[in-house]
């Protein structure tokens, strides 16, 4: 009997604690991409318009966290984004044909492969820019 409540104690456990392990992740990179917005958004309260392509850093994603080097992509050192500690996710800013930018979070939150996305638009306005919509998820959770 007590081998059969510990099976059904381990059946409820682990797979809440994979979900609570990825929603870190994810909040990860709602923190790191909030925060590359304000920087954006900085950019182009200063009249320099939005930046150009920068990463992904690091490289990859991985199940596993990483301490790329941020400032070794020039456009990422330019605006100051430089996460502290290590990351999950791979950020990048990804040029649209539109004029806008993405600012995109990408990570393998279990490490099978597919890849989470987070992705929140910028586009130029007459005064600077304007990313304040929301933030678009694929595969939030993988």
């Amino acid at each position: 009997a007590g081998v059969c409540v510990l099976g059904i104690a381990a059946a409820v456990a682990i797979p809440a604690f994979v979900s609570y392990t990825k929603r870190a992740k994810v909040a990860e990179a709602e923190t790191n991409l909030q925060q590359l917005t304000r920087f954006v958004e900085s950019r182009c309260q200063a009249g320099r318009g939005l930046p150009g392509a920068a990463g992904p850093v690091p490289a990859t994603p991985t199940d596993r966290r990483q301490t790329p080097s941020f400032a070794s992509d020039p456009v990422f050192a330019e605006l100051g984004f430089a996460p502290a500690g290590g990351v999950y996710y791979a950020y990048s800013i990804v040029p649209r044909g539109d004029g806008s930018v993405a600012l995109r979070a990408q990570g393998d939150l279990d490490g099978d492969g597919t890849l989470s996305t987070i992705e929140k638009g910028c586009y130029p306005t007459a005064t600077g820019c304007d990313c304040s919509g929301p933030a678009t998820r694929t595969n939030e959770l993988e």
